[in-house]
């Protein structure tokens, strides 16, 4: 299980590097200026964490240095990005569902009510 800013460091790369395998050159500060200006890693943090995800094999480190990096996003680093994507989808989409079933519960709950006084007044 990868923290928020690896996940957020590998979308930066997948992002930056493209779905087509090529190597990329990125320049060091233009990664760490992704981030949010409240969370934003030291040069030695996407240095660990590139050697973190290189090992998980979810991207290819061909270069890497102070300022510099080299990277391509492996097949399981992009089917990694897709399986979150796939899940937060799914779960907007229960959500929403959600909320129209609540929705409708409400809905019919007040037409069974307006019917039953219709009922309750042609009665009396």
């Amino acid at each position: 299980m990868m923290d928020k800013q690896t996940r957020k460091l590998l979308d930066i790369l997948a992002k930056n590097c493209g779905d087509n395998g090529e190597y990329k050159i990125l320049e060091i500060t233009e990664i760490i200026e992704a981030f949010p200006k409240k969370s934003r890693p030291t040069i030695g943090f996407i240095s660990t964490t590139t050697k973190f995800l290189s090992d998980l094999e979810m991207i290819d480190i061909r270069h890497s240095d102070e300022s510099h990096l080299a990277v391509s996003i492996l097949p399981k680093g992009r089917i990694y990005k897709e399986e979150r994507q796939l899940a937060a989808d799914a779960k907007k989409w229960q959500k929403g569902l959600l909320g129209l079933i609540i929705f409708g519960s409400f809905l019919a709950a007040f037409v069974a009510s307006l019917l039953a006084g219709v009922v309750v007044s042609s009665i009396m």
